[in-house]
């Protein structure tokens, strides 16, 4: 069944996590495999420059183009390094093996390829990064404004999920204070300023606004238009969903973001059987209860028509599709 009967504006997500290992890419998948399944035409991307590894959670073991031969000038443009899958709304951009040199590329070929990505035809672009927060990962978090942000339920997780959050909040005001010294010199020195070493947003802006008022409306403009989103990963109980929760306060009480929380994904043995095989969960285990999870927080990305979609539907749906991919 298909779901989609009317074209919707091109999204780019850009899925990060604060640390390696939160489980970014097996989500990219499998949010990938399951909107192209509702009849969305999607483009996964493996923009994790270190340790690529987005293709093998497909089932693609050797890609016959990457990522490398874009930002090497062997190819002219993205779509040359288009990846066919078994389902034709679903394409991929690999990272492949090639580009464990380029973890580090230049700020204007980092620039050329953020212009290629919007040129890309599909509704949904789904940008896997790479773990931490080096200047990579922030200016792709920074693709578009709805970047998503996965993070585990233990404690050491979400702090580095925080930091990374932070990391881009600092990155997006001292882009935008790059060509005025005064102001950045005042981003500059704020960390050092507050108390506890705690960077609070509100404090800067008070600080700019005591130097240029029309930067401080500005500033306040940048992020209230960032809206990146959150799933919290492998959920074990009920009280860490909560978590997600608390994340969401602390980044609006002093980053003064609003973290939209999407949902959670629980610990599920399916997940860890699927992965072995390199296939998405949604299709080797669409019944199961991280599947279930997929569904709800597509749901909660896209809305509209697929709010009124029954998890029962979706399931079906896996299944058919799950024929393509053996």
């Amino acid at each position: 069944m298909t779901y989609n009967s009317e074209i919707v504006k091109k999204k780019v997500w850009a899925v990060a996590g604060g640390k390696g290992g939160t489980g970014k890419s097996v989500i990219s998948a499998n949010l990938g495999i399951a909107l192209a399944s509702l009849g969305y035409r999607v483009i996964l991307v493996d923009a994790d420059l270190g340790a690529p590894n987005l293709h093998t959670c497909l089932n693609i073991k050797r890609p016959s183009f990457t990522l490398n031969d874009f930002l090497t000038n062997r190819v002219p443009d993205l779509k040359s390094i288009l990846l066919d899958t078994p389902n034709n709304n679903l394409k991929l951009i690999s990272g492949g093996i090639e580009l464990l040199g380029l973890a580090n590329i230049h700020y204007q070929r980092k620039m050329k390829l953020i212009r290629h990505l919007n040129k890309l035809g599909a509704e949904f672009i789904i940008v896997d990064l790479g773990g931490g927060t080096t200047y990579n990962t922030l200016d792709f978090f920074n693709l578009s404004n709805e970047g998503i942000l996965v993070c585990n339920p233990e404690p050491n997780a979400r702090v580095d999920a925080y930091s990374f959050l932070k990391n881009v909040v600092w990155r997006k005001l001292s882009a935008f204070t790059r060509n005025n010294g005064v102001l950045r010199e005042v981003i500059n020195r704020t960390n050092y300023l507050q108390e506890n070493r705690i960077f609070e947003v509100s404090k800067l802006l008070e600080l700019v606004k005591n130097e240029d008022e029309n930067c401080f409306r500005m500033m306040g403009k940048i992020l209230n238009d960032f809206k990146p989103k959150l799933i919290m990963n492998k959920v074990r109980r009920r009280s860490q969903i909560d978590e997600g929760k608390q994340l969401v306060i602390l980044t609006e009480e002093f980053l003064k973001v609003k973290l939209e929380y999407l949902g959670y994904i629980e610990i599920d043995q399916h997940v860890i059987d699927s992965t072995e095989r390199m296939m998405p969960f949604v299709l080797e285990y669409p019944k199961c209860e991280a599947s279930k999870n997929i569904f709800q927080i597509i749901k909660n990305l896209i809305g509209g028509k697929e709010e009124e979609k029954s998890f029962r539907h979706f399931k079906k749906d896996m299944r058919i599709e799950a024929r393509q991919w053996k």
